[in-house]
């Protein structure tokens, strides 16, 4: 089997430097009535392995995992996989969205990050007008009435 996989392998250059760069994981962004989520493809990332920060209007997630068995448990003849495999993606965020209000969770290698918007749920209070606005309305003139005395 280890030749099998070492035939697979020759294909590749040895020391592949693109094996050796940061993985930008996928994204999603979702607009909702109430909010904007970003949703991260972040497979095998765990809270204590995840960076969020959000500065200047823009959003950096950062993490590593690490995808190795630990030391002394087994001998690799072969490895394809990196020990330690990083995470990174820097993204602008709109302006309508309160940074400040941020929020973010982890679960099933997603990472969510919720931004709610501005104003976003705020109800504005309704009276009833009782006379209809015209142009003229505006120059309103308080006339009075001579009326006889009796």
């Amino acid at each position: 089997m280890y030749q099998q996989l070492q035939s697979f392998s020759s294909a590749f250059p040895a020391n592949n430097p693109i094996e050796e760069m940061q993985t930008v994981p996928r994204v999603d962004v979702l607009d909702s009535p109430g909010e904007i989520i970003y949703i991260f493809e972040v497979p095998g990332m765990e809270i204590n392995t995840v960076n969020v920060e959000i500065e200047n209007g823009n959003l950096m997630i950062s993490g590593q995992v690490e995808t190795g068995l630990p030391d002394g448990e087994l001998n690799y003849l072969y490895q394809e996989r990196p020990m330690l495999k990083k995470y990174g993606r820097l993204l602008s965020i709109p302006p309508e969205v309160e940074q400040e209000k941020a929020m973010a969770n982890i679960r099933n290698g997603l990472l969510l990050v919720h931004f709610p918007k501005k104003n976003a749920g705020k109800k504005l209070p309704v009276s009833l007008q009782e006379k209809a606005l015209r142009p003229d309305a505006k120059k309103k003139t308080k006339k009075t009435v001579n009326q006889p005395e009796h």
